[in-house]
């Protein structure tokens, strides 16, 4: 048999190994994407796969940039769009990641990129960054499927994943990069510890919000780093060298915000008409006055049963309905307290087990800070199904499940109901609420 044979046999064998490994996940992948490019041929009156939405404002601003302009040319002339006025000129109120991804779809399709394809792309990706994430934190490869389910399809972030405006690809690009950080943040190697702080930085491109993941991912690696190291000089040097790509990333974020309106924390929300004009609500964009009337409907609101079916609000009701992985988060990290307070009763040492109480504890505080911040918000989302802000925390939400250890660790029929539950009525709304 000669080399070139043997070197045939060898790859071939690879690939068989490779679609072995990986057959639940391919076949899932292809369901995932047949099931969006279905939904965005038949749902929002017609074919919206190739079609582009015009509430997309990134296109628009990707298309200043290559005529050498960080401010939107004839911005009166697009009324519907959420743009700052910043001495007289507009701008896009939104952090530039989104844009500069869709830089390559510009440079082919110009400003009228095709927004469902783009969407879908999105989607399908985060779907897989979920299922890798899943496998990696040791699930069983059915629960992996259904944790990325949940996530995705079982929350309000399928509503969201259906329509290519701003808001909306803002947020399916966000939950795309930090599933890929918790993704490498699950994992050992040095390569992945840079990743996992990198990518959160290009999720807080999209959604800024998404920094306040950055303690726990700074927790995992400081902790895998001084465990593998110990606490020495050139350990502090390779923990800051984990931090020069998400500074570069950050830093270049300031520059362009500062470009425009003379501050590095400003992408232009605050110069908002709603928040600028005179009659503008005294209280701004965000503000404690607003809590307490955005927890009551984030808690207390539902949809009713009615003799035509089940009706909504299009303003939204409570998490909890809409993103039911947030009641398994709450069984899931009940059961770890139980164990963990168990374990710490074990007078045997040698018997202790690493229950990942101080990760879990922090990682839950982060989602409950979260969801605050989102209830300081004035509109709490405005249109949408469910709670598409609170459905920013499902990756954090599903992770925190995956280190509980606990009700993800075997399949379950209660489990299984409450994923059926959440699906059916995601894909309801994603379906009905025409998509814009």
């Amino acid at each position: 048999m000669t080399n070139s044979n043997t070197r045939k046999i060898k790859k071939g064998a690879k690939a068989a190994g490779f679609f072995k490994r990986n057959a639940a996940l391919l076949v899932c992948l292809v369901l995932v994407t047949t099931f969006y490019l279905i939904m965005y041929k038949k749902t929002g009156g017609g074919d919206r796969l190739m079609s582009h939405t015009g509430f997309d404002s990134y296109s628009l601003q990707t298309v200043q940039w290559l005529e050498g302009r960080n401010y939107l040319k004839d911005g009166q002339n697009y009324p519907w769009l959420e743009l700052a006025i910043f001495e007289e000129k507009y701008y896009i109120s939104f952090p530039p990641l989104p844009s500069a991804m869709l830089l390559p779809w510009v440079l082919i399709f110009g400003e009228k990129t095709p927004s469902g394809l783009i969407m879908t792309i999105y989607s399908v990706l985060t779907f897989l960054f979920l299922w890798l994430m899943c496998r990696r934190m040791k699930l069983p490869e059915l629960m992996c499927a259904v944790g990325a389910l949940f996530a995705l399809f079982g929350s309000s972030m399928l509503f969201v994943s259906m329509s290519g405006g701003v808001w909306f690809q803002a947020q399916i690009v966000a939950m795309m990069f930090t599933a890929l950080a918790f993704f490498h943040v699950a994992g050992d190697s040095e390569y992945d510890k840079i990743a996992s702080l990198f990518t959160l930085a290009l999720a807080v491109g999209a959604r800024p919000f998404n920094a306040i993941y950055y303690p726990i991912l700074v927790y995992m690696i400081l902790k895998k780093t001084l465990k593998e190291y110990g606490l020495r000089p050139k350990t502090v040097l390779r923990l800051c060298s984990y931090c020069i790509l998400p500074c570069v990333v950050a830093a270049s974020y300031m520059f362009y915000n500062y470009s425009r309106f003379g501050k590095i924390l400003e992408f232009g929300h605050n110069y908002l008409p709603e928040f600028t004009r005179q009659e503008a609500d005294q209280y701004g964009q965000f503000s404690f006055n607003y809590v307490s009337r955005n927890l009551k409907d984030m808690f207390t609101s539902f949809p009713t049963v009615t003799e035509k079916g089940i009706s909504y609000g299009q303003f939204g009701f409570a998490i909890f309905v809409a993103n039911p992985l947030f009641v398994v988060l709450a069984v899931a990290v009940c059961v770890s307290l139980v164990k963990s307070l168990l374990n710490l009763a074990e007078t045997d040492l040698s018997k202790r087990q690493d229950e990942k109480g101080v990760e879990i504890a922090i990682l839950f505080m982060t989602i409950l800070l979260h969801i605050f911040l989102f209830a300081m918000h004035k509109t709490l989302g405005a249109y949408q199904f469910g709670s598409r802000y609170t459905a920013d925390a499902m990756v954090g939400t599903l992770f925190c499940i995956c280190l509980c250890n606990n009700v993800f660790k075997k399949s379950n029929v209660p489990v299984f109901a409450i994923l059926s539950f959440a699906m059916a009525l995601n894909i309801m709304g994603a379906v009905q609420m025409s998509p814009i």
